[in-house]
């Protein structure tokens, strides 16, 4: 995940970094339940920054239209002195129609203060 704060950008459609692209409704699904969604941050960059991360949903699958939800935030600390944490995703339970057979494109947007290269894994659970 790297961008500017403000500009909507696609996500990367698998762990490999493919080019990003539409996910497709799996047959006999008619809604999102869940969203689960991890975010990092791998390198110190600028002090004092953060931002917010929206995910936005887009594209024929979305029976009733584009989707944003507010999904996390990730904040930068100077410090060097390395460590540890493994977090678990956010978990974000959803009532979202979607049309079985069609595309759904996920990107997302930062605002605030650019903290560097932060990362984000995003996973629909359909039902």
């Amino acid at each position: 995940m790297s961008a500017a704060v403000n500009t909507p950008t696609p996500i990367n459609l698998d762990t490999d970094g493919n080019t990003a692209g539409p996910i497709t409704v799996p047959a006999g699904c008619s809604k999102i339940t869940q969203i689960l969604v991890s975010l990092a941050a791998s390198i110190v960059a600028v002090g004092s920054a953060g931002v917010t991360v929206a995910l936005k949903l887009t594209g024929e699958g979305l029976k009733d239209g584009q989707q944003e939800l507010d999904v996390g935030g990730v904040r930068e600390d100077t410090t060097s002195t390395g460590g540890f944490k493994a977090l678990a995703p956010n978990e974000i339970p959803t009532d979202i129609n979607v049309i079985a057979g069609n595309a759904i494109n996920l990107s997302y947007v930062m605002g605030g203060v650019d903290p560097g290269s932060p990362e984000i894994g995003v996973t629909l659970v359909f039902e």
